[in-house]
C-alpha cells in the first residue's frame, strides 16, 4: 500500500477531479491524500451550469504547511493534479509540488494539464492555460493528456506517431527528464482512417505503444474520463505494475466504465456501479 497525493478539482455531487481520483486510488488499495484545488456544486457539464468557487493560494498553502507540520507528507511518494481553476490555484500547486519534489528525490509527478478537448476547445483561462504550459509541466515525470491539450503544449499539430515523438523530445528537453512517460488519449480522433476506432498512444524513451478501442457514443458527454486515466495509471504504476500493463488495464477499464454507462444513458461517470473493473487483475 502506498500513498498518493491528488490535488485536483472537487464535485458536491458527480464524478470528475478528486470524487473520481480519491475513490480510484482508495479502491486501488492505497491511502490518498486530497487536497481540493476548488469546490462546485457539480461538473461544468450540466446544462444550467455550476455554482462554486476557486480556493485561494493562501488557503491550498495552508493546507500543505498543515500537512508539513504533521509529518503526513514524509511518506508520499506519487502525487498527481488535474483541473485547475485560476493562475492562484496553479502557483500554489507548483510549489507544493516543487517543495516535495525537493524533499523527495523519488517523488513521481503525474501531471494532468487540463486545457480543452475536441468538443469544447480551450476551457481554462488564458493565464492557467500559460502556466500550465510554461510552469507546471516543467516539473513532471508522467504528463497525460489528450491530443487537444498535447497540441496546446506543444503549440504545434501532432499529426502522426512521428509527431509525438518530436513532442515527447521537446517535453524532455522542458522537464528536463530522460524517463518522462508521455501519454496521449484520443490520439488521432478525427484524422484516423478507421474512424469507429480511439487510441491512446504511449512514449517512453526507448518506444511508442499504442492501445486502440471501438468509439463509443458518448452522448451525453462523460466528464471525468481523463481524471479516471491518471489516477488508474497512476496507481498502477504506485503498484510497481510495469508500463505497459498499467496502461492495458487503466484503458480497458475505462471502456468498460463509459460503455455501461452508454447503456444506461448517464451523465455521470457510474464509477460505483462499475468499481470491479479498477482491481487489477
Amino acid at each position: 500500500m502506498k500513498k498518493i497525493l491528488s490535488i485536483q478539482s472537487h464535485v458536491a455531487c458527480g464524478y470528475v477531479g478528486n470524487k473520481v481520483a480519491s475513490f480510484v486510488i482508495q479502491r486501488f488499495g492505497h491511502e490518498v491524500v486530497q487536497i481540493n484545488s476548488l469546490q462546485f456544486s457539480n461538473h461544468t457539464g450540466y446544462k444550467n451550469g455550476f455554482e462554486g468557487d476557486a480556493f485561494s493560494k493562501e488557503h491550498l498553502l495552508s493546507i500543505f504547511s498543515g500537512l508539513n507540520k504533521n509529518n503526513l507528507l514524509n511518506d508520499v511518494n506519487h502525487g498527481i493534479t488535474g483541473y485547475i481553476g485560476s493562475k492562484d490555484s496553479a502557483e500554489a500547486i507548483y510549489e507544493t509540488i516543487l517543495s516535495l519534489k525537493k524533499q523527495n528525490k523519488n517523488f513521481i509527478y503525474f501531471c494532468d494539464p487540463v486545457m480543452g478537448d475536441n468538443f469544447t476547445h480551450c476551457f481554462v483561462k488564458p493565464e492557467v492555460k500559460d502556466f500550465l504550459c510554461q510552469k507546471l509541466i516543467t516539473l513532471a515525470n508522467v504528463i497525460k493528456a489528450n491530443h487537444t491539450e498535447a497540441q496546446f503544449l506543444f503549440n504545434r499539430d501532432i499529426n502522426s506517431e512521428n509527431d509525438a515523438r518530436d513532442f515527447y523530445d521537446f517535453l524532455v528537453e522542458k522537464t528536463e527528464n530522460q524517463n518522462l512517460i508521455l501519454i496521449i488519449t484520443s490520439f488521432m480522433r478525427g484524422k484516423d482512417i478507421d474512424n469507429e476506432k480511439i487510441k491512446t498512444l504511449m512514449v517512453t524513451r526507448g518506444q511508442n505503444f499504442i492501445v486502440e478501442n471501438h468509439l463509443l457514443n458518448l452522448h451525453p458527454l462523460t466528464c471525468g474520463t481523463g481524471d479516471l486515466v491518471t489516477a488508474l495509471f497512476a496507481s498502477c504504476i504506485a503498484n510497481n505494475i510495469e508500463e505497459k500493463k498499467a496502461l492495458n488495464h487503466t484503458i480497458k477499464a475505462i471502456y468498460n466504465i463509459l460503455e455501461y454507462g452508454v447503456k444506461n444513458h448517464t451523465i455521470e461517470m457510474q464509477l460505483i456501479a462499475m468499481q470491479n473493473e479498477i482491481e487489477y487483475k
